[in-house]
């Protein structure tokens, strides 16, 4: 299922009702096929579990992981 800019209209200008950001963003992201593969890589395992499997793909394709995820905390400055 597709992000369709109708609907959120219809949702906006109904109130806002039944409109969830959430459900919005994973329709959209789920649309995306490395994000897919992200996925299904993170699910079920642990946090340092998840760490190693960035630090191997860093290394595999030779960028500094510190680097990394320096620019992706930059991104989103809430997680420092």
């Amino acid at each position: 299922m597709g992000f369709n800019p109708m609907q959120m209209m219809g949702m906006l200008m109904n109130g806002g009702k039944g409109l969830n950001p959430m459900n919005l963003m994973m329709n959209q992201l789920n649309t995306n096929p490395m994000f897919r593969q992200a996925q299904q890589m993170a699910q079920g395992k642990s946090p340092e579990e998840l760490k190693q499997t960035c630090e191997n793909l860093c290394k595999q394709r030779g960028i500094s992981f510190d680097d990394a995820w320096a620019q992706f905390q930059s991104q989103f400055p809430g997680l420092r």
